[in-house]
């Protein structure tokens, strides 16, 4: 009885914590948190390739972000923690001949340790430079960061060589829109996939247009692919299509502001006697959109010129916890009754999946769109907790008691530990919430709720 009646003073916590929140998970999460168990890359990048006015060479826009969790810190003189990332990124042509090699030469300082080993604090930066026309291969990566692991990220630039030759359409890249959304944007930086957390994201697809198009226009239709294997089905997408805005003459500039990257869509002459250059823009509402691959059809509506081109919506810090609907159902016993807990877990695993997703959409502070802030908020929490709390008797640390307290509430705003009857306590300190948790040592490494008592 006494465990039933914990279980539900701290469940009533955790809907607290939800409601005193809801607002706070409508911005992106920018706390310093030791997560130390997520899934994801480490560095990202984002190249933008647009053709200079006289059309005979190509500005590119090389965007690059570095986790810093993924970085190898030391430490100086005056107690700052210091990291000198270096990316190499290759530009090869069609010969294979390597037009440009650029190596960053970025140093990326903190005053605090928990920084060092984050997954939630970036540093981001961008290079800027001119490259013959032609088209090219991109390949990327990090040279001397914390893991061994870290993949060659490659990509493409294509279309540039018949740029003058025909109309063109070239390949889309997708940008986050700003409060200035018409003219400002920001890179996603995610390894051109399109973040699942984003509210939004334009398309910009750059097109030469033969001078003697008149009333010229594009029309596009998004549709989602299907899946196979172990995939797992966040339900039916509609189609999303509708008609380009055409902006003739479209220039882009990118600066770093308060380590962000912006954006911005301007306009230029272009001279080419035959050929104008122009990019293609839509927003898009991720209301509909979850984690999976997509394609979109482009299609010029007076000479039915079309491509497609295939783009991902990815999860790419997706909880580990979350990542098998069986291991996720398991982790949910704590707000859920035991009937609740058996209904939740029928079924194959996209039918669980499903009776996850239901039960939280009851609690998403952002219901306009798939990605619930609520619902990754508690499984990073398991997570966490899972590593940072096991012991050699307990080796799932999310079943300890200060795991389930850390699950239901988060990080406490202070702890204390002192000695009581010889024995080692350690006190949660919860200020929004008036309360404190006591747990004393009981064993190597265990440590048992004891109490609960208002601040």
């Amino acid at each position: 009885m006494k465990n039933k009646t914990v279980i539900k003073i701290l469940l009533f916590s955790f809907l607290i914590f939800l409601a005193q929140n809801q607002n706070s998970f409508s911005q992106n999460q920018t706390s310093n948190r030791n997560s130390l168990f997520v899934l994801g890359d480490s560095f990202f990048s984002q190249t933008i390739a647009i053709p200079n006015s006289t059309m005979d060479s190509i500005n590119i826009i090389f965007c690059y972000s570095f986790v810093f969790d993924g970085l190898v810190f030391q430490k100086n003189n005056e107690n700052e923690y210091f990291a000198t990332p270096i990316l190499e990124a290759s530009f090869r042509d069609n010969g294979g001949i390597i037009r440009r090699r650029l190596l960053t030469n970025d140093t990326v300082v903190t005053n605090n340790f928990s920084e060092t080993i984050s997954r939630q604090t970036s540093f981001s930066n961008v290079s800027i430079f001119t490259l013959p026309l032609s088209n090219y291969s991109v390949s990327v990566r990090l040279t001397n960061g914390k893991s061994s692991r870290n993949p060659t990220l490659e990509t493409r630039i294509q279309g540039f060589d018949s740029l003058t030759k025909s109309e063109t359409i070239l390949r889309p890249f997708f940008m986050n829109p700003t409060e200035r959304c018409n003219v400002v944007f920001q890179p996603f930086l995610s390894n051109n996939f399109i973040p699942f957390s984003a509210k939004n994201f334009t398309v910009f697809v750059p097109v030469s247009i033969s001078k003697n198009s008149d009333n010229i226009s594009y029309s596009y239709k998004i549709e989602r692919k299907e899946t196979s294997g172990r995939n797992i089905s966040w339900g039916d997408f509609y189609s999303v299509s509708g008609d380009f805005e055409l902006r003739k003459n479209s220039v882009f500039t990118a600066k770093k502001l308060n380590n962000e990257i912006q954006i911005s869509n301007l306009q230029e002459k272009y001279f080419d006697e035959n050929f104008d250059f122009a990019v293609l823009k839509i927003d898009v509402s991720m209301a509909q959109f979850s984690p999976a691959n997509y394609s979109i059809n482009i299609k010029n509506n007076q000479t039915h010129q079309e491509r497609n081109f295939d783009f991902e919506v990815r999860w790419n810090d997706i909880p580990l916890s979350l990542s098998d609907p069986e291991i996720a159902a398991e982790n949910m016993h704590l707000i859920l009754t035991d009937s609740e807990f058996r209904q939740l877990r029928r079924g194959n695993r996209t039918e669980i999946f499903n009776n996850i997703l239901t039960f939280w959409r009851q609690k998403d502070p952002t219901p306009g769109t798939e990605y619930n802030e609520a619902m990754s908020e508690y499984f990073r929490r398991v997570d966490f907790a899972t590593v940072n709390f096991e012991t050699l008797t307990q080796r799932d640390g999310a079943k300890s008691d200060r795991g389930k307290v850390h699950i239901l509430n988060g990080f406490p705003d202070r702890i204390e530990n002192i000695m009581h009857e010889r024995r080692s306590r350690e006190i949660w300190f919860y200020e929004q919430l008036q309360k404190k948790y006591i747990f004393d040592l009981v064993s190597v490494g265990v440590f048992r709720l004891v109490a609960i008592e208002e601040l």
